[in-house]
């Protein structure tokens, strides 16, 4: 039987690249911080300014290129 100390020792706690280069794609562009939730599939970045996440649907094709990733990104107005 497992314990949790093994299980968590197992587990990969860091920050994935894709997280990193939105975020500071966004803190250099736009200077404003945003929270971002991953899946295996998908890419949620959520924000309280509807003017940022307007701006970054337009400029999505250039997220995607910057990140170089496959999964859809999503944008929420929270």
């Amino acid at each position: 039987m497992y314990s949790i100390k093994d299980i968590l020792a197992e587990k990969d706690f860091s920050i994935p690249d894709e997280v990193k280069i939105i975020k500071l794609f966004i803190k250099e562009k736009y200077k404003q911080d945003i929270e971002i939730k991953i899946t295996t599939r998908e890419i949620f970045i959520s924000s309280p300014s509807a003017a940022l996440i307007s701006s970054l649907r337009l400029n999505s094709p250039e997220l995607i290129k910057v990140t170089g990733t496959d999964k859809k990104i999503r944008f929420r107005i929270i």
